[in-house]
């Protein structure tokens, strides 16, 4: 029987972060009504920490979520590759999503975007997109500097390709099914800016985006660089819309 949700955690260099947010996320999912599949997309890190990434991680199931055996890919092609190529090796569910592995979105943020997404007709839901929305009672942990940084690129991106979305890349999103077999073949996109030709092949199928506001914590040791990267991302944007120019 094809899972409620298939949620893959792209992972470069995780050592220290993934594990204790795998268990604490599986700690939350096991008990809830609906079924969870998780897969680890290691992206290329060293074969001495993918080995140390085997032995750390415990597989199996846990009540109703599923803990896969990770996919560990043999050479860095970035975020986006990881989420492509976990996407087409993972079974089949009623809704495809990502999830980031730094420990940002706290697990029980993932557990009420789940139940939200549940209570949807995959046939006709929307795309659900966390977004890190200074709203009240939500609580966002992030420092002055990748807030600005973050606003700058939102603002970019969204004069440059028209997103009439807040937050592009937060790290947690849900595609229905019926959607995704529609973008599977436009996806291309490798690193960072994934979240962007996502994010505009949802809309090209003629599927509406929901962002929904979520608690967020700023998590020390990642690999992203917010100017290098930054700027890395932006040069991407001409790119992604000259290939989506060419969508069908």
């Amino acid at each position: 029987m094809a899972a409620d949700f298939l949620l893959v955690i792209p992972a470069y260099r995780e050592l220290n972060r993934l594990p204790p947010y795998l268990r604490e996320l599986v700690a939350v999912l096991a008990p809830a009504r609906f079924r969870t599949e998780i897969l680890i997309v290691d992206d290329g890190s060293p074969p001495d920490e993918q080995h140390k990434l085997l032995k750390l991680l415990t597989l199996g199931a846990f009540g109703s979520c599923h803990v896969a055996p990770p996919l560990l890919l043999p050479s860095n092609g970035g975020k986006g590759h990881a989420i492509i190529q976990g996407w087409r090796a993972a079974p089949e569910a009623k809704w495809f999503g990502f999830l980031d592995a730094d420990g940002a979105i706290p697990s029980d943020e993932v557990l009420r975007l789940l139940e939200m997404a549940l209570a949807l007709d995959p046939a006709q839901a929307p795309g659900l997109w966390s977004s890190r929305v200074r709203l009240l009672g939500r609580k966002i942990d992030r420092t002055l500097t990748r807030h600005l940084l973050g606003r700058m690129f939102a603002t970019l991106v969204s004069k440059s390709i028209d997103l009439p979305v807040y937050d592009t890349q937060c790290g947690f999103k849900l595609v229905p099914h019926p959607c995704y077999r529609k973008i599977a073949p436009l996806l291309a996109e490798a690193r960072f800016c994934f979240d962007l030709e996502l994010l505009l092949a949802v809309r090209h199928v003629g599927t509406d985006v929901v962002e929904i506001p979520i608690d967020w914590r700023d998590v020390p040791g990642g690999q992203l660089h917010p100017i290098r990267d930054g700027l890395a991302m932006l040069s991407r944007l001409s790119a992604i819309r000259e290939r989506a120019k060419s969508w069908k």
